[in-house]
């Protein structure tokens, strides 16, 4: 295999993991938002069904409903944000041995296995903030669901704020599933690169790219194309960074970051030397595109 043909490989297959990254948080977050949206449907149902006025009785009997139908939500949830962690932090390993197999070296065999420690605690973590969802939408629900007894409202239109009661957590569960699921990706990313250098994958080292989106980071903007040694920080804005969303970060650099750290090899020339250039419409759309480019102009 040629250098050529070397980088050819290493670069689609790096372009292809990292695609499979984003995809698994798309679809974690699509499964959980396809439950919140069962459990609205059951409760907006239960209520439809009930007469203009009701007693006390009717009330907790709703009640219970509510109650049930959130719990088939967190249970389902919290199956789908555990094995989304458990996907990402395979996914996250794979960005390093998977490029480096393409381009002929094989070390997945010889690695030792990675470190769960973050991934368990991330989990244990979710844990709670997903029965904390269940837990916010039970209590609005219920307070709708009072209004009608006391005669501030009727059904239907305990219905229509219960509806938007239930869109609420989208964001919440946006902002987890990017957050969380990408800090066990860029966790495992990290420690398979260090592994590969102590077993002798010479010139490895880490690129920082940044993530597309069209209202990011300044900063985070600023790094895309920085190289780095594998054991040593970003500089993101002044700010020392190992790996994008690391727990140590203050959640102002790390909250909804869609930034990556990428295996680099100094040896091979790579499709997109330094910064990756802004297209036509990044530009056009993005306000950061624009004071980027007007920054590393002057």
């Amino acid at each position: 295999m040629t250098d050529a043909e070397r980088r050819k490989a290493f670069n689609a297959e790096r372009k292809a993991q990292l695609r499979r990254g984003v995809a698994i948080q798309a679809e974690t977050y699509a499964e959980i938002v396809r439950l919140l949206e069962l459990a609205s449907r059951v409760i907006r149902l239960t209520l439809a069904d009930a007469p203009s006025e009701f007693e006390q009785w009717r009330l907790e009997a709703l009640q219970g409903e509510v109650r049930l139908a959130a719990a088939v939500f967190e249970r389902g949830s919290l199956a789908t944000i555990l094995t989304g962690l458990d996907r990402s932090f395979e996914a996250g390993g794979a960005l390093v041995t998977e490029p480096l197999r393409r381009a002929g070296i094989e070390i997945a065999g010889v690695l030792p296995s990675l470190d769960p420690r973050l991934l368990i605690a991330m989990k244990s973590f979710q844990t709670d903030r997903i029965r904390d969802i269940s837990t916010t939408v039970v209590n609005r629900v219920n307070a709708e669901l009072g209004q009608v007894v006391i005669g501030f409202q009727n059904p239907f239109e305990a219905v229509k704020k219960i509806a938007g009661v239930m869109d609420a957590p989208k964001a919440r569960v946006a902002t987890i599933v990017r957050t969380e699921l990408g800090t066990v990706y860029s966790e495992a990313g990290q420690q398979r690169m260090e592994q590969a250098v102590k077993a002798g994958v010479d010139g490895l080292m880490k690129q920082w790219r940044r993530s597309g989106k069209l209202h990011p980071r300044l900063p985070h903007e600023l790094a895309d194309g920085q190289v780095v040694a594998v054991d040593q920080p970003f500089l993101v804005g002044g700010v020392k960074i190992m790996k994008p969303r690391d727990p140590s970060l203050d959640p102002k650099e790390r909250v909804n970051c869609g930034c990556a750290s990428l295996p680099f090899m100094k040896h091979w020339r790579v499709s997109t030397p330094g910064p990756r250039p802004y297209t036509a419409e990044e530009i056009a759309k993005s306000r950061s595109a624009r004071q980027v480019e007007e920054i590393r102009a002057a």
